[in-house]
């Protein structure tokens, strides 16, 4: 919520935000650009008077102090506790709010070491909403454990259906979590801040490649879930756990079915029956809900 991400902005810029009504999803400071909110997949930009205005000619402008103070605010005014963080471009908050970063990137041999020079912070608001994924839940037969895929362009709702739908699942099943970035279950000092349900366990910050394996070998789920697959390292650990008998539960960008089904890394793994669902998000004004239910169980 907009709350729990105020006080990381410029003070100019709390009370800008603090009278707009919407679910903001976005808050986006540029240098010596209009700080913009996205509202329902769309940017808008703050005006003094509490209305929003679709041109950023009339918002009100990012100075480069401005993003360095709410760098620094993001990292508790401790930029080298978080280098890891910034070396991926993010850094998830409290509540599981991600930030993500732009600005130069600096290599050390062949590796990013950092960012530095940083011009413009995305900060996007988890959103906890309890029964999102019901309608999901009665369309998928869960009389045993099954397999779905989660599609939909960034700001389709992915993660919050996820979320929700393995709060519904784990209190059915033996659940494992792969939390990469930490905002799915938003874990605090050990203690999820997001009801993830009850026979879930939880990797938090773990590779998903790394974090399957290990519930693979030491967690016996009958499901796993995790948030944004696409890579190489990704596909390999979801074709170790069909081999192991596991259903997996999972997001991925995509505008359409049809282009998961082209993409010869998805028809590699769909032969592999690990997923027995794709469903389609929508987005804007249809943000998570479904658009297209496809079976593809063999």
């Amino acid at each position: 919520m907009l709350k729990d991400i105020i006080k990381y902005l410029p003070i100019k810029f709390r009370h800008l935000l603090s009278g707009i009504n919407g679910n903001i999803q976005e808050v986006r400071l540029r240098v010596h650009k209009s700080i913009g909110v996205t509202i329902n997949g769309i940017e808008r930009y703050p005006q003094l008077d509490g209305t929003l205005s679709d041109s950023s000619n009339y918002g009100t402008i990012c100075t480069k102090e401005d993003v360095l103070n709410c760098f620094d605010n993001i990292c508790n005014h401790s930029v080298h506790s978080y280098s890891k963080e910034i070396s991926q471009g993010y850094i998830t908050l409290e509540g599981g709010n991600r930030v993500g970063i732009c600005g130069t990137y600096v290599y050390k041999g062949n590796e990013l070491s950092t960012i530095k020079d940083i011009s413009s912070i995305n900060i996007r608001i988890s959103n906890e909403i309890r029964g999102s994924a019901s309608s999901i839940y009665r369309l998928i037969d869960f009389s045993q454990p099954k397999g779905a895929l989660l599609i939909g362009k960034p700001l389709s709702g992915k993660t919050t259906i996820l979320r929700d739908l393995c709060r519904l699942v784990s209190n059915r099943y033996k659940v494992s979590l792969i939390d990469e970035r930490s905002e799915i279950a938003s874990i605090y000092n050990g203690i999820p801040q997001s009801d993830v349900g009850l026979k879930v366990d939880i990797f938090n910050g773990y590779p998903k490649d790394v974090g399957i394996d290990c519930a693979i070998r030491t967690m016996s789920p009958n499901i796993i879930f995790c948030d944004e697959i696409g890579s190489k390292a990704d596909f390999t650990s979801l074709k170790f756990g069909a081999i192991c008998g596991v259903k997996f539960i999972c997001t991925a960008h995509a505008d359409s079915i049809e282009q998961v089904l082209k993409n010869p890394n998805f028809k590699d793994i769909f032969s592999t029956n690990i997923f027995d669902y794709i469903i389609l998000l929508g987005s804007d004004f249809d943000i998570g809900k479904v658009l297209d239910f496809k079976s593809i169980a063999l």
